[in-house]
């Protein structure tokens, strides 16, 4: 026989909760976060997709990404089912070889509203996530390959 207790159950419910909620950002669609970027800066988000471009300009690395919906595990799905391109504000060094055009992101970060940088592959409006993670997926396997951990570059 079962027995209840209750800090089980309430933990077991705000596992559950806690999963439900992680992808609720992901699921609002791209041109809705354009449409009310201004009115979601600040708000967390989860974005994936292909890098388009990366440029280094100052201090900040700025990828232009193909957006596309994530995954199970939160790796970016097919070019095909893109909605539009977003950009990316990473404030740190990253290497560059490992995010060229046509890799694979997961980036995580807060919407910063519509770019104001004139950016190549970034139509107006675009919107702009200032990021705190960067993931980049490795090429042949379906795990996760570089994280965005800072690397010298």
């Amino acid at each position: 026989m079962l027995k209840k207790t209750p800090g089980l159950t309430t933990a077991i419910f705000a596992l559950f909760f806690l999963i439900s909620c992680a992808g609720v950002s992901q699921q609002v669609p791209l041109k809705t976060l354009v449409q009310e970027a201004e009115n979601r800066v600040g708000e967390p988000v989860t974005l994936g997709g292909y890098i388009l471009d990366t440029q280094k300009i100052g201090e900040k690395i700025y990828m232009t990404v193909l957006q596309t919906p994530l995954g199970v595990r939160g790796r970016p799905q097919p070019e095909n089912t893109s909605e539009g391109n977003f950009l990316v504000a990473y404030n740190g060094t990253l290497d560059l070889n490992d995010y060229r055009r046509k890799r694979q992101v997961t980036v995580a970060g807060k919407i910063a509203g519509i770019a104001k940088e004139d950016i190549d592959n970034c139509p107006r409006p675009c919107l702009k996530i200032e990021s705190s993670d960067v993931k980049v997926w490795s090429e042949r396997a379906r795990t996760p390959g570089r994280t965005g951990a800072q690397v010298s570059g």
